[in-house]
């Protein structure tokens, strides 16, 4: 259930533009207006939509609190606008000949790691089809509300269990769990999430004859399991064949690489040092890539598990290679002081690294051996266990 993504108004405010397009593409026009910037701010128009972190289409610096793109697209496509370096988003579907106008508001302050922006007051023109995608996700949208009710009623047993977590106080959290308020508040999440799930389902179903089906179903989910493979059959050879339904294709369907020869790419150390994959690699027996992060529970759950294994195998070649897709450096520091793991640590400072192995949910685990090869991916637990005892026997 937790792959579905819930943008919730509160955190989010995101509003997508769509419109169909013929065999010969116009030219799109972007001009948005953005107040509260620095002249000569830098935006970045980049490609959204899917689960991959994609390239940058375009920049344009902020003049007269203005920035303007051009270009073309060969179908309806969704776009990232945002501002260079910073979280914050504005999604906008764009289509051939589009004419589109934007505003909003940027608010900005200062946090430990830099200023933090934030789009306010967003307004989007210039797609025929805006109506018609807020039809279509507004159960979505009526969901997010019932979310935002539902965290309102219980902020209190909220605040109390991430407070017991966040101070690994077991007792504390245990005692929680056995009152009514829990109890109650579980009982909502799971009704809560088995709607969620059916509205997801149906929404996609609905769409199935069209590129809005993989579409949506890239906007609903935040991952693809082999489960979701009997909703991509549903899809239409239009659906299928269109720009997102080959993006859900290669995601369900990825061709395995093992036997190949991984990609090389720059590993980033705590104090901003970088080095060569291989230069890590190389020298071992086998080596464990392991992406994770500091806020990703099943990634600390599988912790004790890869501890075991480094403990049992590192004097007899493996070595493991953890890299963080923390966004905050300083998360990582927390993270990791807290774990304490005895082996190589970097972090993914851009991305780039997940991006290379086309990381989509985390944890995830690549299995190398010491010349680059790649051995096995998705292990993990008992799986990881076995083919590690395998090959050291």
């Amino acid at each position: 259930m937790k792959r579905i993504i819930l943008f919730l108004s509160s955190i989010s405010l995101i509003v997508l533009l769509s419109s169909f397009i013929g065999q010969n593409s116009n030219p799109f026009k972007i001009e948005a207006s953005l107040s509260g910037l620095d002249e000569g701010t830098v935006i970045e128009l980049v490609l959204g939509g899917t689960h991959s972190k994609e390239n940058t289409v375009a920049t344009s610096e902020l003049k007269m609190g203005k920035v303007v793109f051009s270009s073309t697209v060969e179908s309806p496509r969704c776009f990232y606008l945002k501002i260079k370096n910073a979280d914050p988003i504005i999604e906008v579907m764009i289509d051939s000949g589009d004419q589109i106008s934007i505003s909003a508001n940027v608010s900005k302050k200062n946090a430990e790691d830099g200023i933090v922006y934030d789009f306010e007051d967003i307004k989007i023109s210039g797609s025929k089809t805006q109506e018609e995608y807020k039809v279509k996700i507004e159960p979505r949208e009526e969901l997010n509300r019932q979310f935002d009710a539902m965290h309102q009623k219980y902020a209190g047993i909220y605040q109390k269990l991430s407070m017991a977590s966040g101070e690994k106080n077991k007792a504390a959290t245990d005692s929680l769990m056995q009152t009514e308020e829990y109890k109650s508040l579980s009982r909502e999440e799971s009704d809560f999430f088995k709607r969620v799930e059916v509205s997801a389902e149906k929404m996609i179903a609905e769409n199935k004859d069209s590129w809005w089906g993989p579409f949506l179903m890239l906007y609903q989910y935040s991952y693809f399991t082999k489960d979701l493979r009997p909703l991509y059959d549903t899809f239409s050879e239009a659906a299928k064949e269109s720009f997102y339904g080959k993006r859900v294709f290669e995601e369900l369907y990825p061709v395995s690489l093992a036997g190949s020869k991984i990609p090389d790419f720059t590993l980033t150390d705590r104090d901003g040092t970088t080095k060569p994959s291989m230069d890590v690699i190389k020298g071992n027996k086998y080596v464990l890539i392991d992406f994770w992060a500091s806020w990703c529970a099943p990634c600390r759950k599988e912790i004790p598990n890869l501890k075991v294994l480094y403990a049992k195998y590192h004097d007899k070649g493996l070595q493991i290679i953890s890299i963080s897709t923390d966004r905050k450096a300083a998360d990582w520091e927390k993270a990791l002081a807290a774990e304490k793991l005895p082996w190589i640590n970097y972090r993914d400072v851009d991305e780039s690294v997940a991006a290379i192995f086309k990381v989509n949910s985390i944890p995830a685990i690549f299995l190398v051996d010491g010349n680059g090869i790649l051995v096995d991916d998705g292990l993990r637990g008992e799986s990881l266990a076995s083919k590690l005892e395998e090959l050291f026997k």
